[in-house]
């Protein structure tokens, strides 16, 4: 085949343009009439359901049809810009749908961990008074004599630690959490992103 000369051309060869950017007409988008000048016979292009191949025949020539294929080649672009929209669009409802999916994932997180320490408190408050109530009779048995009174001492102390009430109570601080912590709220979703939802 000489230098400059083409048999073929496929749609796929050619860059594809951002949706956004200026429109070009598909001459300036990498098919040139100079390209059918220098010998092209053949145009392909894959479109579910079109024309896909345009080429010289029995009762017309490329030439003739290039109205034909510059048209095609623009209502593919249109629709490629559209398909590319709509993708667009989705992947932002996805990332939308993902973030409320997480924001309810983190509420329910936050619920269930409250939950876990008021448990928590209340079970440890219960084990500080039955431990007073085991203070109390330790004192009022061994009260009078110094070999328990060290053993007395620690004791109190140890009820003193162990009571939730000692100071007021704060709300517990879920603003740190992990995957980890989230994997049971998650409910399908991914704490990573709506990507790998």
């Amino acid at each position: 085949m000489p230098a400059g000369k083409l048999d073929r051309l496929d749609a796929e060869q050619f860059p594809r343009r951002d949706v956004g950017s200026n429109r070009k007409p598909p001459l300036a988008r990498g098919f040139s009439v100079a390209g059918l000048q220098a010998g092209v016979t053949e145009y392909f292009a894959r479109r579910e359901g079109r024309v896909a191949t345009w080429s010289d025949r029995k009762s017309w020539k490329l030439d003739n049809k290039l109205g034909e294929l510059l048209q095609e080649l623009e209502l593919r672009s249109v629709e490629d810009d559209h398909r590319e929209v709509e993708e667009r669009r989705k992947a932002e409802e996805r990332h939308r749908e993902w973030e409320l999916g997480m924001e309810r994932t983190r509420e329910r997180f936050a619920q269930s961990y409250r939950a876990k320490i008021l448990r928590a408190q209340a079970e440890a408050w219960r084990e500080a008074n039955a431990l007073r109530t085991y203070l109390a009779a330790l004192g009022v048995t061994y009260g009078e004599t110094e070999e328990p009174s060290e053993w007395i001492e620690w004791v109190s102390a140890y009820i003193e630690r162990l009571d939730p009430l000692r100071s007021p109570p704060v709300m517990p601080d879920t603003s740190e959490l992990s995957a980890e912590d989230l994997k049971p709220f998650l409910g399908g979703l991914s704490p990573y992103g709506p990507s790998r939802w």
